[in-house]
């Protein structure tokens, strides 16, 4: 379970702290020295993949030191430890896992016991390459529910688990834990009380003041808000355990440091239960330790880590792993279609795609790029229609959704170099998987432009879905017109009108959880979610639109963007324009079926096109 940033806890500020979701723009650059490299990456569990943040130093030092894994506290992520992540990976290998469910991992859809948690980060663990019969065992710390997802694991697999860091343990005697329950483990009123995230965010964010940036405040509050409606699971789960049987069947060295925070009391009531403990009193530590003190609490935690024996080194594990097929645990006969996610290298750092394929197809496989501020997650209903044969890549913008980005307002040219680099790493273009077919929307139409303008060895053909093209002399005035700063942290009210026009006000026809999945995406970018219109209404489109050479198709919705799009015609004059009428913004979400096979009729067309401006019948 977790507390999140305050020290005062009250029944209210848990539930609305709970309440909140993920920011997914450029990190702090804490640790982005010469000495350590930070990276991100999955592995496959029970549910589907878990992320992970790692980190190791870039000289391949403390190869001989056990790797840590960091277990974070319910509902947030692994974001928790971006600092003492920096600090205490300057000397091993330290592993900071989303839980199953929460931050970028895939989790259950019913509630789990706190073993399914256990068995599923085990799962992950192995696939990496750790335990009997590989590299051995690693150390794990957590923190709140982080600290039984730790000895779920250490009483599973103690090949796994060598020893426990356990600051912070969420014990309490049976009598009192369904009480507890029933006041913390309650779903969170995200589509019942309109004023309920609101108020949170004033409250945690803008009000509170802890020492924490603001910018890390709105990162964790956003964190939480990735598990959506299942947000409570991880606080059920502490409360259902059989935390006393756990502690007693530990047989791996703990140390409990006693923080200065709520939980101080249960850690040492729960250290009488472990049979091979030690506490250390830390009163000048408290729970905001991992953001405000890293390096003080890598002291505390180092002397008893690196006692002896030593440990062999660690498995390499890759900064973009390839999706295997079938996946570790599946049946030999694969599933139709494969899901993954998984990241490849750019100028920026790490781009993030989410992907689909069947198990064999011969047709070019295909990217997508989404619109600003938004993320890959619009697509999930297109890329289930368009997977069933032929691969589907759809990528988060850099700077958006969880890729890195730059740390200035970019132009669409670097963003489109970018993704370019993040391309070819993926293995796509001459000499390795061959040339891909692009699909854009809005912002993504202009990514697409220069993708394919900048690397036209990687690009077969090109779909430009609602270009936001405007004349030369429009664009400052567009720019002027519609492009305030995102104020998040200016506006006390600003993500209370957000959150009132998407969720609560928004397209009746969406399903409430996709309303919250695009406010949390929103969310997400952050101040900087701006830069993606700057970079769209600061951009040639004359000059790139004329300089793509590639087939191409200018689609069409029942939207704003209609006549814009036609208008680009007229710089493309072997372009074939296609509305689909009575299709209306966001079309590949309400009718992804009938999206998608326009967008097969034109990919899977024998060229040369036929005449420009024929009919959605005669394409589709």
């Amino acid at each position: 379970m977790g507390y999140h940033l305050s020290h005062k806890v009250t029944r209210r500020a848990v539930l609305s702290a709970s309440g909140a979701l993920l920011f997914g723009v450029s990190l702090p650059r804490v640790g982005r020295s010469a000495a350590v490299r930070i990276w991100r990456h999955y592995a496959t569990c029970r549910y589907g993949q878990i992320h992970f943040r790692s980190a190791e130093p870039v000289d391949g030092s403390g190869a001989d030191r056990t790797p840590l894994v960091c277990l974070h506290q319910s509902p947030g992520s692994a974001l928790e430890y971006v600092e003492f992540q920096a600090v205490m990976a300057t000397d091993r290998r330290v592993l900071c896992p989303d839980t199953a469910g929460y931050g970028a991992s895939d989790g259950p859809t019913n509630q789990p016991d706190m073993d399914d948690y256990g068995a599923a980060l085990a799962e992950a663990l192995t696939a990496l390459g750790y335990g009997a019969g590989g590299a051995g065992a690693v150390d794990v710390l957590g923190f709140h529910t982080g600290n039984f997802i730790a000895a779920a694991l250490a009483v599973q697999r103690p090949d796994l688990v060598r020893r426990l860091v356990m600051p912070s343990i969420p014990y309490f005697v049976p009598a009192a834990r369904e009480a507890r329950r029933q006041q913390y483990a309650q779903p969170r009123p995200y589509f019942t009380d309109p004023e309920y995230l609101g108020a949170s965010y004033r409250r945690l964010v803008l009000e509170l003041d802890n020492g924490v940036p603001i910018e890390r405040r709105h990162q964790m509050f956003v964190s939480r808000l990735r598990a959506g409606p299942e947000s409570h699971f991880g606080f059920d789960a502490v409360f259902r355990y059989d935390a006393d049987a756990a502690l007693r069947a530990i047989t791996q060295p703990v140390l409990m440091p006693i923080l200065n925070e709520t939980l101080a009391e249960p850690t040492r009531q729960a250290a009488a239960l472990i049979t091979n403990g030690e506490l250390v009193e830390r009163p000048d530590l408290d729970g905001l330790v991992w953001f405000l003190q890293p390096a003080e609490m890598a002291n505390v935690i180092r002397p008893f880590l690196d006692r002896p024996p030593p440990r062999r080194a660690a498995p390499a594990v890759a900064a973009a792993q390839a999706p295997v097929w079938p996946a570790p645990g599946e049946p030999a006969e694969p599933r139709a279609v494969r899901h993954w996610r998984h990241y490849a290298d750019n100028r920026y750092g790490q781009q993030h795609f989410t992907s689909a394929s069947p198990a064999a197809s011969d047709k070019t496989p295909l990217v997508l790029f989404h619109q600003s501020p938004l993320s890959a997650v619009i697509f999930k209903e297109l890329i289930a229609a368009l997977a069933t044969d032929r691969t589907v890549h759809a990528a988060d913008t850099p700077g958006f959704g969880d890729s890195d980005g730059p740390s200035a307002q970019p132009a669409m040219a670097d963003l489109g170099g970018a993704t370019a680099e993040a391309l070819r790493d993926l293995g796509y273009g001459p000499g390795g998987h061959g040339p891909l077919d692009l699909f854009g929307f809005h912002t993504g139409a202009f990514l697409a432009t220069e993708v394919a303008r900048q690397a036209p060895e990687l690009v077969r053909r090109v779909i430009l879905c609602g270009v936001p093209y405007y004349p030369a002399e429009t664009r400052l005035e567009m720019q002027n017109q519609f492009l305030s700063p995102y104020a998040f942290f200016t506006d006390p009210n600003y993500v209370d009108r957000m959150y009132q026009r998407i969720v609560v006000d928004g397209d009746p026809d969406a399903p409430p959880r996709r309303r919250l999945e695009r406010f949390t995406d929103r969310m997400r970018a952050g101040p900087k979610g701006e830069w993606g219109p700057r970079a769209v209404f600061a951009y040639d489109a004359d000059r790139g639109l004329a300089g793509i050479t590639q087939p191409t198709l200018l689609m069409a919705f029942d939207e704003v963007m209609t006549e814009p799009t036609r208008k680009t015609q007229a710089l493309m004059p072997g372009a074939e324009f296609l509305q689909l009428a009575g299709v209306e913004m966001m079309g590949f979400m309400k009718e992804p079926a009938r999206v998608a096979g326009a967008m097969r009729g034109f990919l899977d067309r024998a060229m040369p096109p036929p005449a420009p401006g024929k009919s959605e019948q005669e394409v589709a």
